[in-house]
């Protein structure tokens, strides 16, 4: 039974692993809480004589940081989802692309009768999709020289 082993074929993101809305906006929210409840401390250690209620936090986040936090949540996932490299397909066509999400099962070849039979299956498949067929031999010999860096492109 050959081995196999899983190879990342490609570096695609898809759609559901974006954040979502509320989850930028949560992280946002709480990261301007956290400068601003810093800054409030330090305020407080520099003037401690003085008595003075700052409001909560809660208190903290206006509605203008609120629509901020909304426009900024929003410009990320828009260019979160163009570095995608996918937004430009049809629904259709990332559906095809699920099956590359979490890499390419591949199996190591046992013996030289094996190799055979995949190049063979190979060159069937070229042949009917480009109608042309290559010798396989003459093919793996040029990649080996291309790996090498001898043959002249």
């Amino acid at each position: 039974m050959p081995s196999t082993t899983t190879i990342p074929f490609s570096q695609i993101k898809f759609d559901d692993d974006l954040p979502t809305m509320q989850a930028v906006e949560e992280r946002l929210t709480k990261t301007l809480r956290t400068i601003r409840t810093d800054l409030e401390q330090r305020a407080e250690a520099e003037a401690s004589d003085r008595i003075d209620h700052s409001p909560s936090f809660e208190d903290q986040i206006r509605d203008t940081d609120r629509a901020k936090i909304k426009r900024r949540a929003t410009l990320y996932l828009v260019r979160a989802h163009t570095a995608t490299g996918t937004y430009h397909l049809a629904d259709k066509d990332k559906v095809k692309l699920a099956p590359l999400r979490d890499g390419l099962p591949v199996a190591r070849v046992q013996t030289e009768h094996e190799a055979d039979e995949i190049a063979a299956a190979l060159h069937a498949e070229i042949g009917t999709n480009l109608g042309m067929v290559l010798d396989h031999r003459e093919f793996v010999r040029s990649v080996l020289q291309l790996k090498s860096g001898k043959l002249g492109l």
